[in-house]
């Protein structure tokens, strides 16, 4: 179909551009949540390689690259994306990360968190609610715990 060869040109475009991130911002910035689904599938399809892991590669190489780091978090589902928000938030205990994670708890519905959960230990085989209660020292950190295990009352999306 149209719509197919459509993803596996741009995959080709975007497996020529893995290295280079600008190119590749051009490529996946502006495609909805479908779409990258629907570029992933066709991506692992056509080369045998998840495109999230192949952009977490990129970001290896070039840890100082923030827009690799913003690719490869845009490339992940949401779910993924934030247990990997909530790990980072846990590990550096810096005040913005847990105001970003305290946003993700209280703006999800519970079965976004569920999923979420379940991410975060496939991913980094650890219980997300245990992690952010091992050590809470930090105000947002305990708040964090608290929406995380449904006690927060959930905030409507401006």
């Amino acid at each position: 179909s149209p719509a197919a060869a459509g993803f596996e040109n741009e995959c080709r475009e975007i497996h020529g551009a893995c290295d280079e991130p600008r190119r590749l911002s051009r490529l996946l910035a502006h495609r909805s949540a479908s779409e990258r689904q629907q570029i992933k599938a066709t991506y692992r399809a056509m080369f045998g390689e998840d495109l999230a892991g192949r952009l977490h590669k990129t970001l290896t190489a070039n840890q100082d690259n923030e827009l690799c780091n913003l690719l490869y978090l845009w490339m992940l589902d949401l779910a993924e994306r934030d247990a990997i928000m909530a790990r980072d938030a846990i590990e550096s205990g810096a005040a913005a990360d847990y105001r970003a994670l305290v946003e993700v708890f209280t703006r999800r519905k519970q079965d976004q968190l569920f999923f979420t959960k379940q991410a975060y230990l496939a991913r980094f085989k650890k219980n997300l609610e245990q992690d952010m209660v091992t050590d809470p020292s930090h105000p947002y950190q305990r708040v964090s715990a608290i929406g995380s295990s449904g006690n927060l009352p959930q905030v409507a999306p401006r």
